[in-house]
């Protein structure tokens, strides 16, 4: 499955939606029977804000989406 988060304009969630939605299908859910997903989130936005969501901070990133295209 794929899902992409995306539209031109700034400021309107599109970061909080991504990093919320692979959080929860990472995480899954008992109650509805849902099992956890394998989750690979990429961040093709210049800022790098979802590293920044989950902790990692940017002066230690090494290499971006840029050496892997």
């Amino acid at each position: 499955m794929v899902i992409a988060v995306a539209n031109q304009k700034g400021g309107c969630a599109k970061t909080t939606t991504a990093v919320n939605l692979a959080a929860a299908l990472a995480k899954g859910s008992r109650k509805q029977g849902v099992p956890p997903a394998k989750v690979l989130l990429v961040d093709l936005d210049p800022q790098g804000n979802c590293a920044t969501s989950f902790g990692v901070e940017k002066k230690n990133i090494r290499k971006t989406a840029y050496d892997v295209l």
